[in-house]
């Protein structure tokens, strides 16, 4: 039954064509459609959100580290003369996914998160934490021993 039903998805796929997905990241093609909320400072490697008020740093992308060292590595962080990084929320994560046109991106003014996962600030539950996944655009829980990238954020004053 499952090969019958495998074997007929397959036919069909090959009958009428894959669907084709395009996930596009780093220097983005129509600018037209940028967020004007998120300005890039070129100078400085970091990216404001006007409207929420938080500054992310988008220098080099991190190695790839578990929850607790990504956790360290922004909380350790010091640029621009600040010390108060941060590895951001789930909810400040999901702002920064433009998931309303064919191709998932991260939002326009970022340059150096590369389409891999990071980690996002919020644990689950049991030795679990959110990540997001700049490739596909999505996001869930995962084991905290896992090895995910990181970049960090800080509250504007």
């Amino acid at each position: 039954m499952i090969r019958s039903l495998l074997f007929i998805t397959l036919a069909s796929a090959v009958l009428y064509g894959f669907p084709t997905m395009s996930f596009a990241f780093g220097k983005h093609h129509n600018l037209n459609e940028a967020d004007p909320n998120f300005v890039r400072d070129a100078n400085s490697s970091v990216v404001l959100d006007k409207k929420r008020k938080l500054l992310y740093y988008d220098q080099k992308p991190s190695k790839k580290m578990t929850f607790g060292e990504a956790k360290a590595y922004c909380e350790n962080l010091t640029y621009l003369g600040a010390d108060d990084w941060y590895l951001p929320s789930k909810e400040q994560m999901r702002t920064l996914i433009n998931n309303k046109r064919r191709d998932t991106t991260i939002k326009y003014a970022f340059t150096n998160v590369l389409a891999d996962i990071y980690w996002s600030g919020t644990e689950a539950n049991y030795k679990k934490a959110w990540y997001f996944d700049f490739d596909l655009g999505r996001y869930g829980k995962q084991k905290m021993q896992r090895k995910y990238r990181a970049f960090c954020v800080r509250e504007m004053k």
